[in-house]
């Protein structure tokens, strides 16, 4: 028989959404991996300033803080016109700002920060989640990885973000690391070359 109940045919419906959701964004990341771990991967430096680049990727995601009621708490500073790739640089904080507001509760806070330095540039996106657990820290870079404590109920994600950030980083001839504190939250720093562009006279 057929399923007549509005909130059963709903309640579904929406987990039918859930998941192909997470299965498109499953493959989309393999897919980025894939292209990582292959001679079509390359990283293309250009002018630019990384501090209204990073300004505006995080601006993409004011809508979905505000829907999960976290605030981005937000401090750039003058970087000036660097040579990066501004593509690899958006997919990196995309990913990480993500993954914090999607661990980071109601009335919690997401924070972006970029530091300058002579010929690279510091990203931190940090959060005031659960934290993650000392035996969890040193695999969350790994393929497929779940910590322990989301093996149950993990939250919609692919469990590729963090390896998705790692290989860029490196591909870059940068690095990323985390800290983190279980019920204070956690703490991604990356760190990029970005030398500085001399302006055109």
């Amino acid at each position: 028989d057929g399923i007549d109940d509005p909130e059963e045919i709903a309640r579904i419906a929406s987990i039918m959404t859930s998941e192909h959701r997470r299965l498109r964004r499953l493959i989309e990341d393999v897919m980025v991996l894939a292209r990582l771990d292959s001679a079509e991967f390359g990283v293309v430096s250009e002018p630019v300033d990384v501090g209204a680049h990073v300004q505006e990727v995080v601006s993409r995601f004011e809508s979905s803080a505000e829907f999960a009621d976290v605030a981005l708490d937000v401090a750039i500073d003058t970087t000036g016109v660097r040579s990066i790739d501004p593509d690899r640089v958006g997919q990196i904080l995309s990913n990480l700002i993500e993954n914090a507001i999607r661990y980071t509760p109601a009335e919690g806070v997401v924070s972006v920060g970029v530091e300058s330095l002579p010929d690279a540039v510091e990203i931190t996106v940090g959060d005031t989640g659960a934290g993650i657990e000392p035996e969890d820290l040193p695999h969350i870079f790994d393929r497929f990885y779940v910590a322990r404590k989301y093996r149950g109920i993990r939250p919609e994600g692919s469990g590729l973000g963090l390896s998705i950030v790692e290989r860029l980083a490196t591909s870059m001839g940068g690095s990323v690391s985390a800290v983190s504190r279980v019920g204070l939250g956690t703490e991604f720093l990356v760190v990029l070359p970005a030398p500085q562009v001399t302006p055109w006279s």
